[in-house]
């Protein structure tokens, strides 16, 4: 796997795949505030897959959603979301990409806390996270339940944070500097 599709792999946890076969319509779409973050999405795309996006602003002020439209990459996109535990398979370095890109994309950094979180509905997804996370050297905390079913797992404390960001890092500039800040605070 190449290390932008382990990443785009990892971003479509706050995107969706959408089809309408009858009429050939084959969607990929990821919304998002940070259209800094979607321009760089939309490069990994054009170098995983030689496709072009759009991104364009919606409705709602402040977000933006990225789309191309491919049936082969749908298809490739909706494999490998099916049989996402062949991550922990991959190389450290993709398997790096793919939290990188999961993390821009449902991971959150605490203010106040030497906290990062992942949260997820899918608890299976998360644990594969946990496992992938432990191969780096990021032991994570228990996970607990948050609102309407969205599970959070945590890596607390300021060295694993340091780890983190050495490791994986963001490319999400707004959690990255919320990383940067919280680091040198103290």
């Amino acid at each position: 796997m190449k290390k932008e599709v382990a990443f785009i792999l990892g971003a479509m946890e706050d995107g969706n795949l959408s089809s309408r076969p009858k009429i050939g319509d084959f969607t990929i779409e990821i919304e998002q505030k940070n259209k800094e973050w979607l321009i760089n999405l939309a490069k990994y795309f054009r170098l995983a897959f030689k496709v072009k996006t759009k991104i364009t602003e919606r409705k709602k002020k402040n977000v933006f959603r990225l789309r191309t439209y491919s049936k082969d990459v749908f298809q490739q996109l909706q494999q490998l979301k099916k049989n996402i535990q062949k991550i922990t398979r991959e190389r450290k370095e993709i398997q790096k990409y793919y939290l990188r890109g999961i993390f821009d994309a449902e991971g959150s950094v605490d203010k106040n806390k030497y906290r990062i979180t992942l949260s997820n509905k899918n608890e299976k997804l998360l644990m594969i996270c946990k496992k992938l996370l432990a191969k780096i050297g990021i032991e994570t905390g228990k996970l607990w339940e948050y609102k309407w079913g969205v599970k959070v797992l945590p890596i607390l404390g300021k060295e694993k944070l340091k780890i983190f960001k050495k490791e994986i890092g963001f490319s999400h500039s707004a959690k990255k500097e919320k990383l940067v800040h919280l680091l040198m605070s103290s």
